[in-house]
């Protein structure tokens, strides 16, 4: 690789790294670029980007052209003109598509009623946890299945990244059992422990965990299981017994 072609590649690398870190200081050109990244992934495109946006005016005109429009400009072939109108059709479906509507999950029926498109199969274990904010609307939910017949291995950078993309204020940990018992096993026990942990150290707070079967479930929070947890493996409480130990040592 020859120097033009590494600055070519830094160059590349650097813009992609403002999209992903600084995405509403790109200017129009600098959007179009990295759009035609995906259909000329070998040549330089911020020369066509320009070429571009001085011929039809501005980014939205770019867009909005015709692809007879498009490939009179130097560079421009059949497959940057269609990649262009694609995503120009893609912009103005998003722009009319509805929201679709929160979902408010301030009580234990409704997220139920939630979880049954989650747990359908029962093969399987699944798991999911939900995230919800101050009003207990669903910010989003992580969903894990199992490569196993009787666990689910969650995965812990996942759950932190979800934090703190979407700052929740609340969670809810469900998964599923394979039998027809929802009694909750040790290693359930030993598994809410672990992510109440997790979550308090972000600041989050673990309000239940249900356990899905085919015809019954099991609630942690409305069988007041959660809080003997939380009590008898209280973090805070840990931790005090750690710090009482070493200054018993430290003073003896």
């Amino acid at each position: 690789m020859n120097s033009q072609e590494n600055l070519h590649v830094g160059h590349r690398q650097r813009m992609l790294k403002k999209l992903a870190e600084h995405p509403d200081y790109l200017s129009d050109h600098e959007i179009l670029e990295i759009l035609l990244y995906n259909f000329l992934p070998r040549k330089n495109t911020n020369d066509i980007a320009h070429r571009l946006i001085r011929q039809f005016g501005s980014l939205s005109k770019v867009l909005n052209a015709t692809k007879k429009e498009l490939m009179t400009v130097n560079g421009v072939g059949e497959s940057v003109a269609t990649g262009i109108i694609l995503h120009n059709q893609l912009v103005k479906r998003l722009s009319v598509c509805p929201k679709p509507p929160k979902k408010n999950l301030n009580n234990l029926q409704k997220v139920l009623l939630d979880l049954k498109g989650i747990f359908e199969d029962f093969a399987k274990e699944r798991s999911a946890i939900m995230f919800l904010d101050e009003n207990y609307t669903l910010l989003t939910s992580l969903v894990y299945d199992s490569k196993y017949f009787t666990h689910v291995e969650l995965n812990i950078l996942e759950i932190t990244n979800a934090i703190a993309l979407n700052k929740p204020k609340f969670a809810i940990l469900s998964h599923s059992h394979t039998s027809c018992d929802p009694t909750p096993s040790k290693d359930d026990d030993t598994s809410t422990v672990k992510i109440n942990e997790l979550l308090s150290i972000h600041g989050v707070q673990l309000i239940d965990h249900i356990i899905i079967c085919k015809n019954a479930n099991f609630s942690y929070y409305a069988e007041n299981r959660l809080s003997q947890l939380k009590e008898k493996f209280s973090l805070s409480k840990f931790m005090n017994q750690v710090d009482s130990l070493s200054k018993k040592e430290f003073y003896e």
